[in-house]
């Protein structure tokens, strides 16, 4: 075979590869399906439940719990306090432990574990407007919720 011939054939298979192009995809589809659903608070990843105060004593004003099937760190921060005179936050405690810190500053929470975000009250029959802001997090997931909340001060 000379030298022509192996031009042409080299030529060939260029102008070959040129019109097949080099077989990478342009684009791929797949059906997926997606399953979306409303819970009910107690069954939601980061369960909020709050409840009243009382008069001259101090109680777990909200309570958060951990269903993210994983431990995480919980940290609450308060973005609108409450007037100074009348009720003030305490600390956040989770379960039975003595285990309490400051609002804003994380605190461990394994999965299933409450913890309670405690408040006293100390004027009768007011009403306290707070706000706050709550992240439950893992090493992939995170949870920021921020939400504002009436208390009641009841007089028992």
């Amino acid at each position: 075979m000379n030298i022509n011939h192996r031009y042409i054939i080299a030529g060939v298979l260029f102008i070959a590869i040129i019109i097949t192009g080099t077989t990478a995809y342009d684009s791929i589809t797949a059906d997926r399906s997606v399953d979306i659903s409303v819970v009910e608070n107690e069954d939601a990843y980061l369960a909020i439940e709050t409840q009243d105060l009382e008069n001259e004593s101090v109680v777990s004003a909200f309570t958060f719990t951990n269903n993210l099937n994983r431990d995480a760190d919980l940290s609450v921060e308060v973005t609108d306090s409450i007037p100074k005179s009348g009720a003030s936050v305490v600390n956040i405690t989770v379960g039975e432990s003595s285990d309490e810190r400051e609002t804003g500053e994380g605190i461990a929470i394994s999965d299933g574990e409450t913890a309670e975000l405690n408040i006293e009250c100390s004027d009768a029959s007011k009403s306290y407007d707070i706000g706050l802001r709550i992240i439950l997090k893992t090493t992939d997931i995170k949870i920021d919720v921020e939400r504002k909340y009436t208390l009641e001060c009841d007089n028992t």
